[in-house]
């Protein structure tokens, strides 16, 4: 039995060629009384599954295995009691088949690492050993790995572990605390993911709390129902009755029939007021009750400095497998219990919060490799079958165990790519695609004569000049519909709400205006399909100042023009003015097509429709102005190097790419969680990300799924500028697309050799300028002193073309500032020891290499050659470092321009256009400069969300890139 001082801090356990270890936690265990079925199924499950666990070494519940939290201190000894059939299988499992039993306390029942006499009671029925800490130890002799496993409860051995640990478990007491005090929120601390929290709490308000109070909204229609029948009953005589006995039905059927409209109506008001209470107060929850909970994927590296494999911590109910890097993993078993889970409800209903049965563990195999596994096995489940008709299904339905992540070189778990992210993008795209035909549509439905028949009905219903009013509305409705189509694009609630009304407004247009019941058809499926996808709209409205108003503006500076032109007219033609009030009306009316009010003739011949082209130009500018979610541009970040949250501190821990450190750009802002950098900016309706996100691997995709999800939740379409490769796969499965826009050219340090017939050239060069005196020394650069710094500074200043330094996402943008520590400068000196040219590089890969930042040289008259001996020097000196590799310029479309990308049509003509852009761009010269050093060519790509974005990535791009600095093509973009 263990004793209260033998209660181990760490357990070390070393595991043999062929062991297996597996991992559970969160059985929360509890009197039965208190378990649920959905919990007891649970149970049951993992019963199951131990008896195929008979081969095993090791058992370990990795917190919470009890829940003690309220509890009698006598409650123990029931709860093991009714749970004895566990009990039992465990004892059996270590017995008589060996297996190492470990259990790790957790914030649930934290009073084993304290109490003897609940120790010595568990050891009473189950031989197990209690400790804190569990360090695994794989492998044989000196290749042994070791893994580290906690519970919720103790702090892993990683610079900022504790704060973490307490953030989650203070995240869980905040939950427990809510369901203790307040019943209606029971539970809370159960929820699947504690970031639903502030829906929960919403949720629970509106069908517990708000159902309570529905018969005071059911009152009225009763009570309306009520004083109507006696009405009815009295309108003939009681002597009568027989005679008007059918009077009686027909006005209880009209009675009825009204009745049933009111109560849809309430309902339906009652519904939308609860969407519109659940939206609002869930945003406004989160700012109060969500916590931004980090788990130890912070500072992971720190871990592997530790000499660690991996950590496994049970710190949430979800599970979790993510592969840091190739020696690294951090992991969570997730849970044998029952959770609260979001589900989302069908007919607009709000989403609820219903328990279900889970099951998970984590598998760790010792061998020549470890391998670690995350298992998840299916649950039967017990929802009521009313829930089956009100929830909507999900995608993901488990019929057999699986795994659903591994370790090294598996998938992780949780995956990017959500289906819920997918859908609301293809149902913004086919919303869009679908309001753009419509309005099309509309329009040439407007111009084109209804159908004899059609018309001569509605002729007989209608007087013709509202069959007129109705063609002009037409026409203004089209407009209205193609303007806001780009706000739906995007996402924009308020665009998405005028084009369900201005779409309802079509359908009676076109059916007031020709009988067009076609058209008709064709604009309720497109209300019914907008109103089916209303979670994809839900953008707010852009905020920027004064928008609105410079909006009417061009429509006052319209309307004025034209009333000037009727005055003139009339003052010049008819030597008098008309009333003014007249000629504003007349303008006004002629700008949505309705030439009501006469004017002369051989006015009205010119007036009227150049009115009615300018008034329709006119809606649909403002219409797009006013609801396409356009953001302003850059926004600027102030560095504080002591957070844990410093831009410099993520790209100086994970920066591997050799782009990396260009994220550290001045006009950039950055976006950081979980140790994961995204810098970006944003331009118009656009966010440009550049480089790829920095930060611990299997942990950046998921924060850049967050991200891109918080964009599109503003209506911004995302870009990424210079994607690698190695991100490709993740930006498919988040439903962006790569187009390749050129290679990097990194050179190995070490193997560059001027000897040899292709190299002649370069050979030239470079000894022609060490004839001439020239020289090269590479130095940190924030060794220069005062006099080399102002010497660089006026060659910069001399050959910077432009005001700015261009290069978003391949140049830093700055020299000499103090928080650039680690740049490389190689500066190249005439035989007088001047400074006439250099260049910076920026540290990649924690330093094994570096890219190239700023090439300058003087103006002036040197030799040519002077950037070739400046990379060959620079390569040469740091032959005898630790650097690998330099990354030189970025050659556009290089393997197009090659051949490399095949040799039809398309191909052909970007090869003829690119030639053709060469001559005045440099494009095939950079390219051939390049080649010179004999580089390994690495494939950049520019990453966009759909087909349609294109134009706007395009102009953010060139923006991005100070494309505007460019003579005579800036002028173009920015008039």
């Amino acid at each position: 039995m263990t004793k209260e001082s033998e209660l181990l801090d760490i357990y070390p356990y070393r595991a043999h060629r062929n062991d297996r270890v597996l991992i559970v936690s969160n059985l929360r265990l509890t009197l039965l009384e208190q378990q649920s079925i959905a919990k007891s199924s649970a149970l049951q499950t993992f019963l199951r599954e131990l008896d195929a666990w008979r081969e095993l070494d090791m058992l370990v519940f990795a917190g919470n295995l009890f829940d003690l939290s309220s509890t009698k201190e006598n409650d123990l000894e029931l709860i093991i009691k009714d749970n004895i059939e566990l009990f039992n299988r465990l004892r059996d499992q270590s017995t008589v088949h060996g297996t190492v039993l470990l259990f790790l306390p957790g914030t649930l029942d934290s009073q084993f690492g304290q109490r003897s006499d609940l120790q010595i009671l568990l050891n009473g029925y189950v031989p197990i050993t209690i400790s804190s800490t569990l360090h695994l130890s794989l492998g044989q002799g000196g290749q042994s790995k070791e893994v580290v496993v906690t519970s919720d409860l103790v702090p892993s051995e990683t610079k900022d572990g504790k704060a973490q640990f307490e953030n989650t478990t203070l995240l869980r007491q905040l939950t427990k605390r809510i369901g203790t005090e307040y019943r209606l929120l029971g539970g809370a601390e159960e929820l699947e993911n504690p970031s639903d929290i502030s829906a929960f709490v919403v949720s629970r308000l509106i069908y517990q709390r708000g159902v309570r109070y529905l018969p005071l909204v059911v009152a009225p229609i009763i009570l309306a129902l009520a004083l109507k029948i006696p009405f009815v009953l009295t309108l003939p005589l009681l002597s009568h009755l027989r005679a008007h006995h059918a009077i009686i039905n027909n006005q209880l059927v009209t009675v009825g029939a009204n009745t049933v409209i009111d109560a849809l109506i309430v309902s339906g008001l009652y519904l939308i007021f609860a969407r519109r209470m659940f939206r609002s107060l869930e945003r406004a929850t989160t700012a109060v009750l969500l916590h931004k909970t980090e788990s130890t994927h912070e500072d992971t590296a720190a871990l592997v400095d530790l000499g660690y494999l991996g950590a496994i911590e049970s710190n949430g109910l979800s599970p979790s497998l993510l592969n840091v890097s190739e020696k690294l993993f951090i992991a969570s078993p997730g849970a044998v219990t029952s959770t609260l889970r979001r589900f989302h409800m069908r007919f607009g209903l709000p989403d609820t919060f219903l328990e279900v049965p889970v099951c998970s563990w984590i598998e760790l195999t010792a061998g020549s490799d470890v391998y670690v596994k995350l298992f998840r096995t299916p649950v039967e489940s017990y929802l009521k079958w009313y829930w089956k008709v009100l929830l909507k299904p999900t995608r993901e339905v488990l019929t057999a165990t699986e795994v659903l992540a591994s370790f090294p070189h598996g998938k992780d778990y949780p995956r990017v790519g959500s289906e819920t992210l997918k859908e609301s993008f293809r149902a913004r795209r086919v919303a869009y695609t679908s309001l753009m035909i419509i309005g099309f549509l509309e329009l040439l439905s407007a111009f084109t004569p209804p159908l004899r028949a059609r018309i001569h009905i509605l002729l007989e219903l209608f007087p013709s000049i509202i069959t007129g009013y109705a063609n002009s509305i037409t026409v203004i409705l089209g407009v209205t519909t193609l303007a806001l189509a780009n706000g739906v694009r995007r996402g924009s609630r308020r665009a998405w709400l005028l084009t369900l009304a201005s779409v309802l407004a079509g359908v009676a247009s076109n059916l007031i205006k020709g009988g067009d019941i076609e058209e008709s058809l064709l604009l309720v499926l497109a209300d019914v399909y907008l109103l089916a996808n209303r979670r994809a709209f839900q953008a707010a409205p852009n905020q920027e100042p004064g928008r609105v108003v410079r909006a009417f503006t061009l429509l006052a500076i319209v309307a004025l023009a034209g009333t000037l032109a009727i005055e003139g007219f009339y003052l010049v033609a008819k030597r008098h003015l008309i009333p003014l009030r007249t000629a504003i009306l007349a303008t006004l009316e002629r700008m949505i097509g309705i030439p009501s009010i006469h004017l002369d003739p051989d006015l009205s011949r010119i007036v009227t429709p150049a009115l009615a082209i300018a008034g329709v130009t006119t809606l649909g500018v403002i219409a797009y102005i006013v609801f396409n979610p356009i953001v302003s541009t850059i926004a600027h970040d102030i560095f504080d190097s002591s957070s844990k949250n410093d831009p410099f501190r993520v790209v100086r821990q994970y920066g591997t790419g050799t782009l990396d450190y260009f994220a550290l750009r001045d006009d950039k802002t950055h976006f950081i969680s979980k140790s994961t950098l995204i810098a970006y900016a944003i331009f118009g309706s656009t966010c440009v990300i550049s480089p790829d996100p920095v930060g611990p691997k299997g942990v950046r995709e998921i924060v850049l799924e967050e991200f891109i999800k918080e964009m599109k939740g503003e209506g911004l379409s995302v870009a990424v500028l210079g994607a690698s490769e190695e991100w490709i796969e993740t930006y498919h499965k988040l439903g962006l697309h790569p187009y390749y826009i050129g290679d990097e050219a990194v050179v190995k340090v070490g193997r560059m050799s001027l000897e040899g017939k292709t190299n002649k050239s370069l050979r030239q060069a470079v000894n022609r300028m060490k004839k001439y005196g020239y020289s090269v020394d590479v130095v940190k650069a924030a060794d220069l002193g005062e006099q080399e710094r102002n010497a660089v500074a006026r060659v910069l200043s001399e050959s910077r073309k432009g005001r700015v330094e261009r290069g978003f996402s391949m140049t830093l943008g700055r020299i000499f500032d103090d928080r650039d520590q680690d740049l490389l400068m190689s500066i190249c000196r005439s035989k007088d020891g001047d400074v006439v040219g250099f260049c910076q590089w920026v540290p990649t890969n924690l330093e094994s290499g570096y890219s190239l930042d700023l090439m300058r040289r003087e103006i002036g008259d040197h030799p040519n050659g002077m950037m070739d001996l400046l990379i060959v020097e620079t390569l040469s000196q740091l032959a005898e470092t630790q650097v690998q590799y330099l990354s030189l310029n970025f050659a556009a479309l290089r393997a197009t321009l090659a051949g490399e990308r095949g040799d039809g049509i398309s191909q052909k003509v970007e090869r003829w256009a690119l030639g053709k852009l060469s001559d005045s761009m440099q494009i095939e010269s950079l390219w051939r400069f390049n080649s010179k050093f004999n580089p390994t060519w690495t494939a950049r790509y520019l990453v966009y969300d759909n087909l349609e974005d294109l134009p706007h990535v395009a102009f953010a791009v060139a923006r991005a890139e100070s494309l505007w600095d460019i003579p005579i093509f800036g002028r173009l973009l920015t008039h």
